[in-house]
């Protein structure tokens, strides 16, 4: 444990400096934005958790809290002017500095308690709307509908229906809808659906959502209905209760 600490200690430096400044994920725009942190952002709160373990094994409780309490501000964190996967990315996040954490309390002294509460204070404070997650998921996927539309043409699909092997009927036919559809109300149709889902989700979670998902072929292959949104805010809510 001592070994794990002293090799990730420039890691969890940069991550405490980190937590202290202001931060907005940057904006995932066109077909094909990078994820890859991710996996990164989930590695780098094991370390802050294992990190917590090795001042469980020297009793030290209130540092091993605060080390949780650091992997859980990080979770709160990393959504801000994120889409919807990396909101869950930071429930995860969450997840990982939470595990464990309650079999501690017992063994904080009041001095320690009293500063654990201060700061979950302050962490309450910078917790993500799940309002503006939607948000920005809509101008997401709005972007990757513009960009789809620049590859989308009718000379362009029909040189791929030269070989109708090469298809199968479903997706021919998808694509087929989306050549020739009105791209431009597609757009307006979508940033609306999205608004509306942002005002809606600003209120408290119900479990429901009332927003229809608009009715064309882009709403269709991009899984917008209501439904995934309902179950993301479930996670969201946990993540505040």
């Amino acid at each position: 444990y001592e070994a794990f600490v002293a090799d990730n200690t420039p890691a969890l430096q940069a991550i405490r400096e980190g937590l202290s400044k202001p931060y907005l994920h940057p904006p995932a725009r066109g077909l094909y934005p990078d994820f890859e942190h991710y996996a990164r952002f989930r590695e780098l709160a094991r370390t802050l958790v294992g990190e917590a373990m090795y001042y469980e094994v020297v009793g030290k409780p209130g540092r091993a809290m605060d080390s949780r309490l650091d992997c859980l501000e990080f979770g709160v964190t990393v959504p801000r002017g994120g889409l919807l996967s990396t909101d869950l990315v930071g429930v995860a996040i969450e997840g990982i500095g939470n595990s464990h954490a309650v079999p501690l309390l017992p063994q904080l002294s009041p001095q320690d308690l009293q500063r654990a509460a201060s700061r979950l204070e302050r962490i309450k404070a910078k917790r993500v709307d799940f309002g503006d997650v939607m948000l920005e998921e809509g101008y997401s996927s709005a972007s990757m509908m513009q960009e789809s539309a620049k590859l989308s043409s009718p000379s362009m699909f029909l040189s791929h229906c030269v070989d109708f092997s090469n298809f199968e009927w479903k997706s021919l036919w998808q694509e087929a809808r989306f050549t020739f559809s009105n791209k431009e109300a597609i757009v307006r149709a979508t940033l609306d659906y999205y608004k509306a889902l942002a005002k809606e989700q600003r209120g408290p979670y119900t479990g429901t959502s009332s927003v229809q998902a608009p009715r064309n072929c882009w709403a269709e292959l991009s899984n917008m209905g209501p439904d995934f949104v309902v179950s993301a805010r479930a996670l969201h809510a946990k993540g505040e209760a």
